[in-house]
């Protein structure tokens, strides 16, 4: 992580709450379950993640969690953050713009619609949905803009079975034990060829 990411997470932390104050941004209320659920279970992705540069989505990104964490921690991300609602999107178009994060493309649109959009169709390496309750809801969300050798992420509990998701691969599950909010799964599905 670069050094001068903590001041970033803590910055964008203050933001996260004073916008939440005017709107329903997030779910999270405090800077402790921010820090647990918001930041904390977005990193756990990175455990996924190949080296390298890659390009990925977080699809109904909301207050920006994973693809704000993740890009914090690896500058290396090409990150697309898509929202339908319209305070979300421009709650991520001014952290992105207060953090100086200019790579990062806020997109205000339904996932459904910019999927079929030509230049993000098949373009990127990863995807996240995170604010969809169902993985195989999310997965079908993410699978147009997912590369033939793309992944899709989803961080469930360990009760909860890897479901099949039709599209995809066999998930991998890689354990996760966060300790602020405890054992959690990291199903990796690849995209079918």
């Amino acid at each position: 992580m670069p050094p001068e990411a903590c001041g970033m997470f803590a910055a964008y932390m203050a933001e996260v709450l004073r916008w939440r104050a005017r709107i329903n941004l997030t779910g999270f209320r405090g800077p402790r379950a921010i820090a647990r659920h918001g930041f904390v279970e977005s990193l756990a992705f990175l455990r996924a993640l190949p080296p390298g540069p890659l390009r990925v989505v977080d699809i109904g990104s909301g207050a920006g969690f994973p693809g704000i964490p993740l890009r914090l921690a690896r500058p290396d991300l090409r990150v697309t953050l898509i929202e339908a609602r319209r305070r979300r999107h421009s709650f991520l178009v001014h952290v992105c713009r207060h953090l100086g994060l200019d790579d990062v493309e806020c997109l205000l649109g339904r996932a459904e619609a910019l999927g079929k959009a030509a230049m993000l169709r098949g373009a990127f390496d990863a995807a996240f949905a995170r604010a969809v309750r169902r993985p195989e809801e999310a997965g079908a969300l993410a699978a147009p803009f997912l590369r033939p050798a793309g992944v899709f992420l989803a961080l469930l509990r360990p009760e909860a079975l890897p479901p099949s998701i039709a599209g995809y691969g066999p998930a991998a599950t890689v354990p996760v034990a966060l300790e602020t909010t405890g054992q959690r799964h990291l199903l990796v599905y690849p995209r079918a060829a």
